[in-house]
């Protein structure tokens, strides 16, 4: 018989997936030149979250009519040309909401320390410098929250803000029912009324060709004085020079990201040289339990493929 082949564009070893599932031959994909031919006739493709490698058109092209399953290992669609595959046949499952509350904490604590400056008065401390005064540090007050995307994530920061007191305002490009916003205890806000009403913004949205540059200059100044945002999305859904260039003028308090335009960034980034902006490596969703339920999904799937079980986390248009 013969064996199944898998494609592995993300960046974790082969053995990943051959610990469970020893009959399998997989390739490991780690440049786009050679992802056409690496994929051809792969019966599962596992795409990449590290930005490095996409399942493009001729990718999908090359796996058309082998392929079972593309296996999307976190929730963004953004490394996969989905309406192709799913024209070509080919199904795609991801793994949304699996770490919503990983990354709803991260969202919560980021801005906590850039309200609070925390991340900078640390970097300040182990410089050696003792700075108990000099530097605007704000509370939590009623500050008004706005969310930017309300899938899985945004809900789930909602839920914390909320709890804590703060107004929570949200837009996404499909309103939620009545239901939910009564439940979350949000209101729904089209973009400029959302901006103005943001001391605090949060940016959980995913990234396609209509939301990239989503936060731009000119959004950028129509948020209130000393607010803060927090990029919990993608890096290319704001222009990251545009934050820096708000953080360094004064108009922002602060910023925080979990993400860039480019993993690892470049050292001269902005968002990484300016200081009041806290920048963590993508590790929001990162958690023992975190990791566990997605690496769960993934080799379930994988084996739901290959032993004729159902598949979860399938994408639907």
């Amino acid at each position: 018989m013969t064996r199944a082949r898998i494609a592995l564009l993300a960046p974790v070893p082969a053995s990943f997936i051959t610990a469970s599932q020893p009959d399998v031959d997989v390739v490991e994909v780690r440049e786009q030149e050679e992802a056409v031919d690496q994929c051809r006739g792969a019966r599962i493709v596992v795409s990449d979250w590290s930005g490095h490698v996409f399942v493009d058109a001729g990718v999908i092209d090359a796996i058309k009519g082998s392929c079972e399953l593309i296996q999307v290992p976190a929730s963004g669609l953004d490394s996969v040309d989905v309406e192709a595959a799913l024209a070509a046949g080919v199904p795609v499952a991801n793994c949304h909401g699996l770490n919503a509350d990983d990354v709803a904490d991260w969202c919560l604590w980021a801005a906590l320390d850039c309200l609070r400056s925390l991340s900078q008065s640390q970097a300040t401390l182990r410089a050696g410098q003792w700075e108990q005064v000099g530097r605007m540090r704000l509370g939590r007050g009623e500050r008004r929250v706005g969310i930017v995307g309300l899938g899985a994530v945004g809900a789930a920061t909602a839920r914390r803000f909320r709890a804590l007191g703060h107004p929570v305002s949200y837009w996404s490009r499909t309103r939620r029912t009545d239901a939910l916003e009564r439940d979350l205890g949000v209101t729904w806000r089209p973009p400029d009324e959302l901006l103005h009403h943001s001391d605090i913004l949060v940016l959980a949205l995913s990234l396609t060709d209509a939301t990239r540059g989503w936060l731009d200059a000119d959004r950028l100044a129509t948020l209130p004085a000393d607010a803060v945002v927090i990029n919990a999305a993608r890096g290319p859904v704001w222009d990251g020079a545009a934050v820096a260039e708000a953080v360094s003028s004064g108009h922002l308090h602060a910023a925080a990201t979990d993400v860039f335009d480019r993993e690892p960034p470049d050292p001269d980034d902005p968002i990484l040289t300016t200081p009041g902006i806290t920048v963590t490596p993508h590790i929001a969703a990162v958690s023992v339990a975190g990791v566990s339920a997605l690496l769960g999904r993934i080799l379930g799937n994988i084996d739901a493929v290959l032993n004729g079980g159902e598949i979860e986390g399938l994408v639907r248009r």
